[in-house]
């Protein structure tokens, strides 16, 4: 579904993230883990050019057809199917709970397939439905999390790109939101996100990539990258 190759991004000089290459498969949930600056986001952002790339391709599959994307503008993206939830969740706060999701619709077009898909995220965040005229700002970080989650889902993705979607949330709330991640996964949508809870993240992917100070440093199975005494050392406490 998604070919990165030979994909970096400069901040000026600096080097933010150094030439890599990666397949995501139609229907896989790959996590991608790393510590703080180590150039996980850098990569969800090139890839849905919310920042230029300084060099490589991006190939989305669509319909049997490759696109390279890494020259289209983020709005193309979306429209293609491809939905990113960045971190920090950029809602539009001084609007209601509604109207961040109907704006989450507009590649779609079809007041019918809105109202089904409206339906959806309702039924995967009850707690959305029972506030949807409450203003987006003033909701806890994980209702927020929940609404930039179904806010995505209302373009109907085909990709979804989550950016550390578990930030700033208590336990309780971030086992909610690995479950959701986990059953979005499960109603078909290819799910590709940046975490560093590895431990939670390892145990819901298939598979994991491992940045270190912008370098993709190692990928595996879940089950290998567990194993690993490296992501063990670094990322589960040894």
């Amino acid at each position: 579904m998604l070919k990165i190759e030979n994909l970096s991004v400069h901040y000026g000089i600096v080097e933010a993230l150094s030439p890599f290459s990666f397949s995501l498969k139609q229907g896989e949930l790959v996590t991608i883990l790393g510590a703080n600056g180590a150039g996980k986001s850098t990569a969800l952002r090139a890839i849905s050019k919310l920042l230029k790339p300084s060099s490589g391709r991006v190939i989305f599959s669509s319909g049997g057809q490759d696109i390279t994307i890494s020259d289209m503008q983020p709005h193309d993206i979306v429209a293609l199917g491809i939905s990113h939830v960045p971190e920090g969740r950029g809602l539009f706060l001084n609007l209601s709970i509604f109207e961040n999701l109907d704006l989450g619709a507009w590649p779609v077009r079809d007041s019918k397939k809105n109202q089904e898909d409206l339906d959806l995220v309702l039924k995967i965040f009850p707690r959305l439905k029972e506030r949807l005229k409450q203003n987006a700002g003033t909701l806890s970080g994980g209702e927020q999390q929940m609404l930039a989650l179904g806010r995505a889902l209302m373009a109907r993705p085909k990709l979804l790109l989550l950016d550390e979607p578990s930030l700033g949330l208590s336990p309780q709330m971030v086992e909610l939101i690995f479950q959701v991640i986990a059953d979005i996964h499960k109603m078909g949508t290819t799910v590709l996100f940046v975490e560093q809870n590895a431990y939670q993240a390892l145990h819901i992917a298939h598979r994991g990539l491992v940045f270190e100070n912008g370098k993709l440093v190692l990928s595996g199975t879940s089950q290998e990258l567990l194993a690993s005494p490296q992501v063990q050392e670094a990322y589960l406490g040894g």
